[in-house]
Formats: C-alpha cells, sequence, structure tokens
C-alpha cells in the first residue's frame, strides 16, 4: 500500500512486483518504476535525477493510483466481487436443490 499512497501523492515510486501479476493487475502497465536488484535500485535512482523524467513519472503516478485505486473505484469492484460471489451461492444452491430432488 505505501507504494500506491506515494503514488497517489504524485511522486515516482520505486518498488517491485511480479511481472507475470503486474500484467495481470494492470494490463495496461503503471507508472511505477520496478527494481528487482541493489543495482536496479541503483539504475532507477540515477534515472530519477532527471527533474522533468521525475516529475513527469510522479503525474502519471498520480493520474494511474487515481484511475486504480480511489476508494470509489476500489468500492465498486468490491461490490462487483461480491454481486459475482452472490450470484455464484445462490446458483450453487439451486444447482444442489435440483441434484437432490432428482435423486
Amino acid at each position: 500500500m505505501v507504494n500506491v499512497e506515494g503514488a497517489a501523492c504524485g511522486k515516482p515510486v520505486i518498488g517491485y512486483l511480479e511481472p507475470d501479476a503486474m500484467n495481470r493487475m494492470y494490463p495496461d502497465g503503471s507508472p511505477l518504476v520496478q527494481a528487482s536488484s541493489s543495482a536496479e535500485v541503483c539504475d532507477s535512482i540515477m534515472m530519477l535525477a532527471d527533474s522533468e523524467r521525475r516529475d513527469d513519472i510522479g503525474r502519471r503516478s498520480r493520474e494511474w493510483a487515481l484511475e486504480h485505486h480511489d476508494m470509489y473505484v476500489v468500492a465498486r469492484r468490491c461490490e462487483s466481487m461480491l454481486r459475482t460471489m452472490e450470484f455464484l451461492i445462490e446458483h450453487r444452491a439451486v444447482l444442489r436443490c435440483s441434484r437432490m430432488r432428482a435423486s
């Protein structure tokens, strides 16, 4: 969550999330600076020394955080998951009852 908080503040964030997880969660990509080793962290810090690049990544980070992690966005996603779970539970109960009647 610290990564998202930093991004929401318009700060460039250096971190690491497994590429498969990152692609599943954010198929359109993310402005978070990925660094999985100390050498990559050093390279990232050097890259962010460029104020224009740092400011651009910070601005895009804020936009990304609001698009994906705003409380209303997260609430809608949770509501959708709960509706799906409710549907699946009800559907499973109906299937179970129809199987019981058939036997």
